[in-house]
């Protein structure tokens, strides 16, 4: 699969969301590209799911984002695919509230500082891990 096969299948992921009405954004049309900052984060054991799912919310560092927040990481990197879904972790209650001051950021109400204090003070429901693909071969390479 070429990069360019690789950006239209994000494309129609997200038009296949869209078209559900499952879809809260679309952030990044193609592959993801490294973040040091969420990967450090997210490859330490020690830390908590919630931490690194919000860590990719804060930097933007995913593809597509459903309405419960979920989201998904699609990475390409020659043969080497990264496809990974991150559940939301936040339960019916956690989710309402999010939703009206999610609201109030689209709107301006607010800005993203005062949303990402926000997030920080959720109680989450952390028993929901994330569940990835990764291409086997990379992981044999010498």
């Amino acid at each position: 699969m070429t990069d360019a096969e690789f950006a239209r299948s994000i494309g129609k992921a997200y038009e296949l969301y869209k078209s559900l009405g499952i879809e809260r954004s679309f952030r990044q049309p193609s592959s993801l590209p490294v973040n040091q900052e969420f990967n450090s984060l997210a490859l330490d054991t020690s830390v908590l799911y919630e931490d690194v799912f919000v860590c990719a919310l804060r930097l933007g560092h995913f593809n597509l984002q459903l309405k419960d927040f979920s989201l998904f990481q699609f990475s390409k990197d020659g043969d080497d695919l990264r496809l990974c879904f991150y559940p939301s972790p936040f339960g019916l209650q956690e989710f309402l509230k999010i939703k009206k001051v999610t609201d109030q950021l689209d709107t301006g109400a607010i800005d993203f500082e005062t949303y990402c204090f926000f997030l920080e003070g959720v109680r989450f429901n952390a028993r929901r891990p994330l569940i990835g693909f990764a291409s086997p071969h990379r992981y044999l390479r010498r």
